[in-house]
């Protein structure tokens, strides 16, 4: 199998924000990344199974498994990285079979940092990176899958090719430590305004949380729709004009969302559009290599108001409005109090405040969440002489009223995915939705 594994000593706690997406997972919020590489022919099956082999060995982190204490999860370093199940071959008539299953909660992954996964069918292959959100957010995820195309072009090239290891440490909260009392005040005035502008009754799905609770996650569906190349161009033109690429998404969810859930195309009876998006936060850690492992991810809280207007420039004028006032004061980055206090609790005092707060979250409608995963660098995810022919990005299938809708960009095609419980929605319901996002830029524009 080539070079050995070097295994990282010792064990150790779980940062603060892998810790809180631990206890989410626990309470059925929260699951892995799934990365979707979809390829018009063959890649070697045993060349892939070495390259999985050797990606702890790139990535000493993923020599790891997750484990439940009494004190909190630890990282715990594997004892025997040979007797690890890193890769499986699925032979299907139909990739989205494979990719529906390993959504699913997988009994033999539990606890894993990361499985490669093959569904080989009539039309090619297609490579699936499954990751553990406890370890790492989307964008580590493309950095896992990067590596591994390196270990596997190198092996292609050179039997005997050993990876060097990435050796920066983990990331943490620990930037946060450089944000003084203005930052502080600053972040505490942008969430009273956010709060103010969220009062009574939002936009969203409602199931109370025993309810939640109880759906648990029997199964998963999995629904993707790619942008025509008309409407990414369109979003590239007004990018040119200073409007990101965020608003545009923001702007034509927020005037889908509604209708989708039983209200309005551009409100629902007087309620508040809100939408949680979620914001690299890898800007703020200025020092810190951007291949660390760890989750860097800050949620900001998008509110709109009942009135979008009649046009699409209106509402992406709202979204505007209220982007640019929350990047002024450190968008997405958590409030310091509140982070320091929940650090400073023990755990299971830590975890009954999550749960208390996904409780009274769920006591009312709950709004969506759009999650921007960024763009896959295309000359960084070659294998060998190979290349995906498209890429997407698929999350845990929550329960309602939980309810995602990603967003991943490679070369001239933008991917929008929607992952969920299909005793819930009807896949066609949700594509419809996801049509219907591009319908309004497209439109509107």
């Amino acid at each position: 199998m080539g070079a050995s594994v070097a295994k990282p000593s010792g064990v150790r706690r779980l940062g603060l924000e892998d810790e809180v997406i631990w206890i989410c997972e626990d309470l059925g919020c929260a699951g892995p990344i799934l990365l979707v590489m979809d390829f018009a022919g063959r890649l070697d099956e045993r060349l892939l199974a070495h390259a999985a082999r050797l990606l702890p060995a790139a990535e000493p982190a993923l020599a790891c498994r997750v484990e439940a204490t009494p004190d909190g999860p630890v990282w715990r370093p594997l004892d025997d990285l040979d007797a690890a199940s890193w890769f499986t071959l699925h032979e299907t008539d139909d990739p989205e079979t494979a990719i529906r299953a390993i959504l699913t909660p997988r009994p033999e992954h539990h606890g894993s940092t990361f499985h490669l996964h093959l569904a080989r069918h009539a039309h090619g292959d297609s490579l699936l990176l499954w990751l553990t959100h406890v370890i790492g957010d989307g964008f580590w995820t493309y950095e896992c899958a990067y590596r591994l195309a390196g270990i596997y072009s190198g092996l292609a090239a050179d039997p005997g090719y050993a990876p060097k290891p990435n050796t920066a440490p983990p990331v943490g909260l620990e930037w946060m430590d450089r944000l003084g009392w203005r930052d502080t005040w600053r972040i505490t005035r942008r969430d009273l305004a956010t709060a103010l502008r969220s009062r009574g009754t939002v936009v969203g799905f409602r199931r109370d949380y025993d309810a939640y609770r109880a759906a648990g996650t029997p199964d998963a569906a999995h629904v993707v729709h790619r942008l025509s190349a008309d409407t990414v161009a369109t979003i590239d033109r007004a990018g040119v004009r200073g409007v990101s690429r965020n608003d545009m998404l923001l702007a034509a969810f927020a005037r889908a969302f509604p209708e989708f859930v039983g209200g309005s195309a551009t409100g629902s009876a007087g309620a508040t559009v809100k939408i949680a998006l979620t914001v690299d936060l890898r800007r703020f850690a200025e020092g810190r290599p951007l291949r660390a492992p760890g989750n860097m991810v800050g949620i900001a809280y998008v509110t709109l108001g009942s009135d979008l207007g009649p046009r699409f420039d209106d509402t992406l004028a709202l979204v505007a409005a209220e982007t640019g006032r929350q990047k002024r004061d450190l968008m997405g980055v958590g409030n310091p109090l509140f982070v320091k206090l929940l650090g400073a609790l023990p755990y299971r005092w830590r975890r009954r405040l999550v749960e208390a707060i996904l409780r009274r979250s769920m006591a009312k409608p709950l709004f969506p969440t759009l999650s921007n995963a960024g763009t896959v660098d295309a000359g960084r995810l070659r294998f060998a002489a190979a290349a995906p022919e498209a890429v997407e990005v698929a999350f845990y299938p929550p329960a309602l009223p939980l309810f995602l809708v990603s967003v991943l960009r490679y070369r001239d095609t933008i991917a929008l995915t929607a992952c969920f419980q299909p005793a819930d929605l009807e896949p066609q319901r949700v594509r419809g939705l996801l049509e219907r996002i591009e319908r309004e830029i497209r439109d509107g524009s």
